[in-house]
């Protein structure tokens, strides 16, 4: 009993240990046996050299590592480290755990992205707007536009139907289509083998769901000079959930011309890419008539606004284009082969600043690869 209270009166007198907040990310989808693994843990005390374990479907140890160097503060955490585990190669079923944190099961194999494109795909037939044979709604915003505004000079009316609606609401943009459109012509063309048996299979064309989009890009650039850059605006957010077909706010849908260089040359990105894929598919006249309005937004993105701050009314707003123009400027030299475009795009990224994550509003990385 003595010795009891004499370890007990210890512990008592050691200053207590907060538990770590800890977490770890992990790609859900998986990872290829031969890809780069890592994961991601974050966490408010320095884990330096910690030792984590990959654990199988059988609770056996299949890899263990040490965590290195702190990378730096991430988000609301002080510390964050990449555990990798790329030498684990074998295809199964596995967690991450480090300290007494276990992330859920993700899976290394041959065949784990497999589904991915047909999935993607579908979601952005989802997306659709417009008559336009989209799933799992009816047709929807019949009348978009309702009205112009930005635009003093143009008289008439703007036919914008189609194209997608945006994450989770039925605003439409120019930033985020043009973008979307690009990373679809680019996926067929670094690897076209994937999608050829699509039609065959029940699975949605990448083709067709990247000429919808380039169709309302078109439309998009309803006159020289001008370019809509977006369809509705925050009113959207007013009304709740609902089907697009029900939209109570359909009638009153006014279209946006906020312009600037990193709108035309993202515009005229997805154009020039896009028409490379069409000619190289045998869709000629689409192909031609996307290659003349890429050239067409290029050159007059020279006399577009700059890009600058949010102007209120966007979601998507883009700070720089040089990343804009020189994305444009390396897929219009590879459609055309005129010099002029390969020496601008040097210029456009040289003179950009440096980016982060590849998104929409940062190409940067995509321009280096490219060129």
């Amino acid at each position: 009993m003595v010795v009891r209270a004499f370890i007990l009166g210890i512990l008592c007198s050691l200053p207590l240990i907060a538990r770590a907040e800890l977490h770890i990310r992990v790609n859900q989808l998986g990872y290829r046996p031969n890809e780069l693994k890592t994961a991601v843990v974050m966490s408010d005390t320095a884990l330096e050299r910690t030792t984590f374990y990959i654990i199988d479907d059988h609770s056996r140890i299949a890899f263990r590592g040490s965590l290195p160097r702190n990378a730096g503060a991430y988000g609301n955490f002080q510390y964050h480290y990449f555990a990798d585990f790329s030498s684990l190669t074998e295809s199964g079923a596995y967690r991450l755990q480090v300290l007494d944190q276990t992330t859920q099961v993700f899976k290394i194999g041959v065949e784990i992205s497999n589904s991915l494109p047909d999935s993607l795909l579908r979601f952005l037939r989802v997306q659709r707007c417009g008559d336009s044979e989209a799933l799992h709604h009816k047709a929807c915003h019949l009348k978009d536009a309702t009205q112009l505004i930005g635009d003093l000079g143009y008289k008439g009316a703007i036919d914008l139907t189609g194209g997608w609606h945006d994450a989770g609401d039925y605003t439409k943009f120019t930033l985020t289509t043009a973008y979307t459109c690009y990373l679809l012509a680019l996926c067929y063309e670094l690897n076209p083998g994937v999608f050829h048996d699509f039609d065959r299979d029940g699975r949605i064309d990448i083709l067709e769901e990247l000429k919808f989009g380039l169709e309302w890009l078109i439309k998009a650039h309803y006159g020289k000079n001008r370019l809509a850059t977006q369809v509705q605006d925050t009113t959207d957010h007013t009304v709740g959930w609902r089907l697009p077909e029900n939209d109570p706010l359909a009638s009153v849908r006014p279209a946006f011309n906020r312009a600037t260089k990193a709108h035309f040359g993202s515009a005229s990105a997805a154009l020039a890419l896009g028409s490379a894929v069409f000619y190289s598919t045998g869709d000629k006249v689409f192909a031609k008539k996307c290659c003349q309005q890429s050239e067409q937004l290029y050159d007059e993105a020279a006399v577009a606004s700059p890009a600058g701050a949010h102007n209120g009314e966007n979601h998507y707003y883009d700070p720089t284009d040089r990343d804009n123009l020189a994305l444009a400027a390396v897929e219009l030299y590879f459609l055309t082969a005129d010099e002029r475009y390969f020496t601008e795009a040097k210029s456009h990224i040289d003179s950009a600043k440096g980016g982060h994550w590849i998104s929409w509003g940062d190409m940067g990385g995509i321009v280096d690869a490219r060129l």
